[in-house]
């Protein structure tokens, strides 16, 4: 995940708390010249105080070019830049920084579109709250990813990017952990008793929710294949944007804000309304750009009497996996 943000004057103390408030590993600062009337401020400062969660980027992608930003953009050493910043948030969240406070003041706009326009998502902070760059457009996964076998979906959804959009604000979440049901078969699955009016969602064509409680949470299930009764429970995902969202429903810090079923459809204010009804526009699976992960399994967690193989499956690594 990408996320951008303008030092002003804020003390580094204060940066500390940004960073820690979306959980960026590393700080890529794009100021052409890392220097400010402000001396905490300077390179030396943030390499003192930051260690090896800073890096200075400025020379590729910092601003004031002769012709203009745009027309540097067209450049070899701006797309070094770039593929370097895609390199980095390979295994790292990324917070890209310059000096202005507004994004929409700042070069780093330019940067933010280059990269929505990649298919990564960007998210520019202010204030603690963060918004959406309206470049990044989220692509809907077909109905045709969806009617297929359950354990197939469940592992192809990692990595995706669930969408839940809240009037204005959008919070998306990289799906981490998954788990896969069937039908009258599985001693686990809600189905297993036959159709009955409180599971009649499992049923349903691929690409329809179901959701239902368990200890007062409630759990998110996506419907797959065509004829038979079979889903995936979303067990945990990693919070992207709206976190400041997320963190006023959960009241609770970052990593520990969607690690697990019932945690993070508070998170995302899922509610019972979404039952029965097909992935839409204000609830949605997207595609992404993240796939060059790796991916353990184990069997489902709290089950039982589960089947005799692996239905539970998660990004190795991930710290955001339900514990």
């Amino acid at each position: 995940m990408f996320y951008t943000f303008g030092h002003s004057n804020l003390k580094l103390e204060e940066i500390n708390h940004i960073i820690k408030f979306y959980a960026i590993d590393l700080m890529v600062d794009i100021r052409r010249f890392p220097t400010s009337r402000f001396p905490w401020l300077n390179k030396e400062k943030f390499e003192e105080y930051f260690g090896d969660k800073y890096l200075w980027l400025g020379d590729k992608l910092g601003g004031y070019r002769d012709g203009g930003y745009e027309n540097y953009m067209k450049s070899e050493d701006f797309k070094e830049g770039i593929e370097e910043l895609i390199s980095l948030e390979r295994s790292r969240r990324v917070g890209i920084m310059c000096s202005e406070k507004l994004w929409f003041k700042c070069h780093r706009r330019f940067v933010a579109a280059r990269l929505s326009s990649l298919g990564y998502p960007v998210a520019h902070i202010l204030d603690f709250k963060d918004s959406l760059d309206k470049n990044f457009k989220p692509s809907h996964l077909s109905v045709d990813f969806f009617r297929r076998d359950a354990k197939d979906v469940a592992i192809d959804l990692l990595g995706k990017i669930i969408v839940r959009k809240i009037g204005r604000r959008y919070l998306l979440g990289k799906i981490v952990e998954t788990e896969a049901y069937y039908g009258e078969n599985d001693p686990a699955s809600r189905a297993y008793h036959g159709r009955k009016n409180y599971n009649r969602g499992m049923w349903l064509t691929g690409g329809h929710i179901f959701v239902y409680m368990v200890h007062a949470n409630w759990m998110f299930n996506i419907t797959t294949d065509n004829n038979d009764a079979q889903a995936v429970l979303i067990r945990a995902v990693e919070p992207l944007s709206g976190i400041d969202i997320m963190v006023k429903k959960r009241k609770k810090e970052i990593r520990n804000l969607c690690n697990g079923p019932g945690k993070w459809t508070r998170a995302f204010e899922i509610n019972p309304l979404f039952n029965e009804q097909k992935l839409g526009k204000d609830l949605y699976v997207a595609e992404s750009p993240w796939n060059d992960f790796e991916i353990e399994s184990s069997r489902r967690i709290g089950v039982k009497n589960d089947m005799s193989y692996d239905l539970r499956f998660y990004i190795a690594g991930n710290r955001f996996v339900s514990r």
